[in-house]
């Protein structure tokens, strides 16, 4: 009888100092299959590379990809105030743990940390710098309102039509640097957006 009172006694000791997820995480995480995800962002741009040392590279109205890669598993889910009757937005992120532009010929690494951001109440999805102002931002697809960062993507619609300036993606709001240099995109027209999961790294 002694025994099995303290057999309880353990077994409900363990039960009752097990953590739950939530002491575990601090935050909800939207759980993805394993594996990374890669996010593409295709159009045309205008913009400038400025070394440390010597002259800037300019590129007007040419073809450019950005490629940003994030875990699957690791969308952070959250909300915020924002300008919606509801008065709250759900947001979701992933930081982005590779990220390269490649624009008039030429391939550059990303280095500044970035971060994959997508608002489903808004709905809106686009890359920002991990702390500070968002770099490009597409808005209206009503496909952002369900996505959930995770799943592979392919809109058929563009965004931007005409030329955009982008008033955030410069070094007045945080330099982007790249390994050739600082990056500023002033200005993007007909963006197209993927999503694509590999197992592979870059």
């Amino acid at each position: 009888m002694i025994f099995r009172r303290s057999a309880l006694l353990s077994l409900l000791f363990l039960v009752l100092t097990l953590p739950t997820k939530a002491q575990v995480t601090g935050r909800e995480s939207v759980q993805g299959s394993g594996g990374r995800i890669v996010y593409t962002f295709m159009g045309t741009a205008s913009g400038t590379f400025q070394p440390e040392f010597g002259e800037a590279t300019t590129f007007t109205n040419q073809p450019f990809t950005i490629t940003a890669i994030a875990e699957t598993g690791v969308v952070v889910s959250s909300t915020q105030p924002c300008a919606v009757s509801s008065g709250v937005c759900k947001l979701l992120s992933a930081q982005v743990v590779y990220a390269s532009i490649s624009v008039a010929g030429v391939t550059a690494t990303i280095t500044s940390p970035l971060v994959i951001f997508e608002n489903q109440t808004f709905p809106a999805l686009g890359l920002q710098r991990k702390t500070g102002a968002d770099l490009l931002d597409l808005q209206g697809s009503a496909v952002f309102s369900t996505y959930d960062l995770n799943g592979d993507l392919a809109l058929q619609e563009l965004f931007f039509n005409k030329t955009t300036s982008l008033g955030q993606f410069d070094c007045a709001h945080g330099c982007v640097t790249t390994s050739l240099g600082s990056l500023t995109v002033n200005s993007v027209q007909n963006v197209g957006f993927t999503a694509t999961r590999t197992h592979s790294a870059p």
